[in-house]
């Protein structure tokens, strides 16, 4: 199909054929000023949620690897063993992706009652 109109053909869009190439070169310029946007320069947030609670809101870049998430253990007054960061409130699905997600992300601590060395001599 010819995108351009020659004297013969009436039913194109542009003029002449240069036309069309400079068309096609313009969204071609777009669509690469987009990814290099997203690439480069996309800024994703991290919610941290605790006892129903957020906790912490921190922007990461959207190419950040893992290892380089903020996702230390959140602090603690009620002296509980952290488990881990889960993408659900329900605490059933833990967050352990190899690169950042294209999403903003809630997580939500999970955390189990500390075992004392104390109790567990006197039962001994």
């Amino acid at each position: 199909m010819m995108l351009f109109l020659t004297s013969e053909n009436t039913s194109g869009l542009f003029e002449k054929p240069w036309q069309s190439w400079l068309f096609l070169g313009i969204l071609a310029l777009l669509a690469f000023i987009w990814w290099w946007y997203w690439y480069f320069f996309k800024k994703y947030t991290i919610t941290y949620h605790s006892d129903n609670h957020i906790i912490d809101i921190k922007k990461v870049k959207a190419r950040t690897e893992y290892k380089d998430l903020p996702l230390d253990a959140p602090h603690d007054e009620k002296n509980r063993e952290f488990l881990g960061w889960y993408l659900t409130a329900r605490l059933d699905e833990r967050f352990s992706d190899a690169i950042m997600p294209r999403m903003h992300l809630h997580l939500y601590a999970r955390w189990a009652e500390k075992k004392n060395d104390e109790q567990e001599t006197k039962d001994a």
